[in-house]
């Protein structure tokens, strides 16, 4: 028994090809192919929030301080964006920390944590981003707005833009 995800990139009919396989015995050996299966993919509503970026399915954002470490000015900081939920995780494009003059941003280290599941794949994605503040006080990093297409509500959900505040100490 085999399931394969399908995540088509257009709407229209698509016919996915037969799958084959070789099983063999001690005796013989025999190939053993599946049906064909016809789609019909229907297209996704016209009233898409500009944040939308290809994500289907149930998720959540959470921005947080990877460690619990005091924040020092001008020293390095490890934060966690984490996108979690359900759907064509694989081919989402995930939300960024925004860039502010208050703090450098370093591109993630991407990591994925997600298995197959019944409507996609079930799990998280981690973007692992070093940041520096580049002056003491509070600090607001904030994530890019995200949103997403909720087939079971057939609507479009925008999650916003998430805030994490720090207190970034003197050295």
């Amino acid at each position: 028994l085999a399931v394969f995800m399908v995540f088509p990139n257009e709407a229209g009919y698509i016919e996915v090809p037969g799958v084959s396989a070789s099983v063999s015995t001690y005796s013989n050996s025999n190939k053993i192919v599946s049906n064909k299966v016809k789609l019909n993919v229907k297209k996704l509503p016209e009233n898409a929030p500009e944040s939308f970026k290809n994500a289907v399915g149930k998720f959540k954002v959470d921005v947080y301080k990877a460690t619990d470490e005091k924040v020092e000015a001008k020293k390095p900081v490890n934060v966690t964006l984490k996108v979690s939920g359900e759907g064509n995780m694989a081919n989402i494009q995930l939300p960024e920390i925004e860039k502010s003059p208050d703090y450098e941003v370093f591109p993630p280290k991407i990591v994925n944590q997600f298995v197959p599941g019944s409507e996609g794949f079930a799990g998280s994605i981690f973007a692992n981003y070093v940041i520096i503040p580049n002056k003491a006080g509070i600090l607001h990093i904030k994530t890019e707005d995200f949103s997403f297409f909720n087939p079971e509500n057939a609507e479009y959900v925008d999650l916003g833009v998430q805030d994490l505040t720090l207190n970034a100490l003197t050295p």
